[in-house]
């Protein structure tokens, strides 16, 4: 396995900065105690698994668009 060739600069490849959004919400959404999530509509848990979803693959699109160079 190697690593790209600007390993420093990842944190600004769009793939990575999605894929870090779809983990934030998913561990701010689990964080939320079971009785405050029974008490919200069955839509907003739905809602929230759409996001993380949409998220994700807009990640694995953003893999294959071409970035500009961040100098590190």
């Amino acid at each position: 396995m190697k690593f790209i060739d600007d390993v420093r600069g990842a944190f600004h490849h769009y793939s990575t900065i999605a894929l870090t959004a779809a983990s934030g919400l998913q561990g701010a959404w689990v964080s939320i105690p079971d009785e405050i999530r029974a008490g919200l509509p069955v839509a907003v848990g739905q809602a929230v698994s759409w996001i993380i979803f949409v998220i994700v693959v807009t990640g694995l699109f953003g893999k294959f668009v071409k970035q500009p160079d961040v100098a590190p």
